[in-house]
């Protein structure tokens, strides 16, 4: 049972929530937070992660004018106009803007408040000073493999179900004992299928669904099939390694580029606690 103590805090922290952000501004921002996603969060986890984005940035922002940083209309017009020429044409760039509840007044908004914290880390990383003799930590790895079932999102319910329950025919093969790399190259409909006797997939963030899923798992682990929009994949993880100290110079760009990126939020939040 909660204590009264427990219960009041609980309470508290909502109204604190609710008050200090808008209903619709949260609820934009979990619906952003929806789209980002690689799987459907569930609802009080995406509320979540959207009150604590819009704290931090709102903390940016706030920083951003101690630091005297503005945004001039010129900037928010030149990117806004960017953004809508990603459309084929204007009706299907108002098309995502109705779908999105959104419009153009709220568009240019978030455009200058992106830019606002764009300069603001902008200045930070300038302030980051690493060379190559230096040492840093190596940024984590994961290494797995996969077998990869192609559905196409457009294709008949039926099918798409008999595919699913294939993978897991797979899956269950797999936890019996079968070969994975002899059911990936039978069944994969990936064409790099054969791969699977060299280095197979490295992931160095978890930006997608798969890779998501390839961080939580130990070496060795199968995962169960992760159905996404374009296909079912099951993979195996066969190594994680990162965390040991080495010299910065040592690294490939791609690992510079995480730990630099990591140098920069540090320093951003030590600027934010100040």
């Amino acid at each position: 049972m909660f204590t009264s103590v427990a219960l009041a805090f609980m309470l508290t922290n909502i109204w604190i929530m609710k008050s200090e952000f808008s209903k619709k501004l949260v609820k934009e921002e979990v619906r952003r937070i929806q789209f980002e996603a690689p799987v459907k969060l569930p609802m009080r986890e995406a509320q979540e992660k959207a009150i604590a984005r819009l704290r931090e940035e709102k903390a940016i922002i706030n920083k951003a004018k101690e630091m005297g940083f503005t945004v001039s209309q010129d900037e928010v017009e030149w990117l806004f106009n960017e953004f809508r020429r990603l459309f084929p044409t204007d009706a299907e760039f108002y098309k995502f803007l109705k779908k999105q509840h959104l419009d153009e007044d709220e568009v240019r908004d978030d455009i200058a408040r992106d830019i606002l914290m764009f300069k603001v880390l902008d200045s930070v990383a300038k302030t980051i000073k690493i060379s190559d003799d230096d040492t840093v930590k190596r940024p984590y790895e994961v290494r797995y493999r996969e077998i990869f079932i192609y559905s196409n999102p457009y294709e008949p319910k039926g099918r798409r179900i008999s595919k699913i329950a294939k993978a897991w025919w797979i899956w269950l093969r797999l936890k019996l004992g079968a070969d994975f790399c002899k059911m990936a190259e039978k069944y994969s409909s990936r064409s790099n299928r054969e791969r699977c006797g060299d280095a197979g997939f490295t992931s160095y963030m978890p930006t997608s669904a798969v890779r998501m899923h390839a961080w939580r798992l130990k070496p060795g682990q199968l995962s169960k099939p992760i159905v996404t929009t374009w296909g079912i994949t099951i993979i195996r993880v066969e190594e994680v390694r990162g965390g040991e100290p080495v010299r910065f110079g040592d690294l490939p760009w791609r690992l510079k580029r995480l730990v630099f990126m990591d140098k920069v939020l540090e320093k951003l939040d030590q600027m934010l606690s100040e």
